[in-house]
């Protein structure tokens, strides 16, 4: 009948960081997301969430939850990308990112996409290295084509506008 001789179930626990801790996301604070990554419960989530956490800037405590296979971080506008691209070079298991200024949608990256669309998310210079970070670190070649900008801003030049968003494929030669 075509089913797999054995059927395995996966079950992912997804931990709401600021939840577990009894505060608003944005009342988190950089002692208790550490307080948090060391306690059992923390270091066994799947699935982390830290949505709207903009208090947040010190997030290095995340690379070492060995369990960890996605985290959101929308909504964290205090995080620097720097820290943000440790933690998706350092942290094995994260196969799943979901970040933005939680302005708009937020992006999402995951491990094997091959194509990504980017414009119209205001991801700015930091989200232009967290995506470096992530093609360098996790991508491992799949990322064939990338479309970034047309974001609405205002230009010294123009005033505000919204340039067209450009797309970036391998192979190109112009």
């Amino acid at each position: 009948c075509g089913l797999p001789p054995v059927l395995i179930t996966l079950t992912l626990h997804k931990i709401a960081i600021a939840d577990m801790l009894g505060v608003s996301p944005g009342q988190l604070t950089d002692a208790q997301l550490a307080q948090a990554c060391s306690t059992d419960e923390g270091k066994a989530g799947d699935l982390v969430d830290l949505a709207g956490c903009a208090a947040i800037r010190e997030m290095s405590c995340l690379v070492g939850l060995e369990q960890m296979q996605e985290l959101n971080i929308s909504g964290c506008t205090g995080i620097d990308a720097t820290t943000v691209a440790t933690v998706v070079a350092k942290n094995r298991t994260l196969s799943a990112l979901i970040f933005g200024d939680g302005m708009g949608e937020p992006a999402t990256l995951e491990v094997g996409m091959t194509e990504a669309d980017f414009s119209n998310k205001n991801l700015g210079m930091g989200g232009a290295i967290i995506i470096s970070a992530w093609i360098t670190h996790k991508d491992k070649g799949a990322l064939s084509k990338l479309i970034w900008g047309g974001d609405y801003w205002n230009s010294p030049l123009d005033g505000w506008t919204t340039p067209e968003p450009v797309t970036l494929e391998v192979g190109m030669t112009e």
